[in-house]
């Protein structure tokens, strides 16, 4: 499964996403998560090889394009 990378904006950022064709998850690193988003319970996740906790999960907006969709 290959990756897409595409610009994106978050909050008026302009942030490079690379998205997996397969992926059931995305994930940004927190210095770049909006301080206004929802936060969310936390998660056990398969990531690297490893399981690792995801403590802080939150849903947020982005757009492409112009488009906005949810991550």
């Amino acid at each position: 499964m290959g990756r897409i990378v595409h610009e994106i904006e978050v909050e008026g950022r302009k942030l490079k996403a690379a998205f997996g064709t397969g992926s059931l998850r995305s994930y940004m690193l927190s210095k770049f998560r909006p301080p206004n988003t929802r936060r969310a319970s936390p998660v056990r996740v398969g990531l690297g090889g490893r399981t690792v906790l995801l403590e802080d999960r939150c849903d947020l907006t982005a757009k492409i394009d112009g488009l906005e969709f949810d991550l």
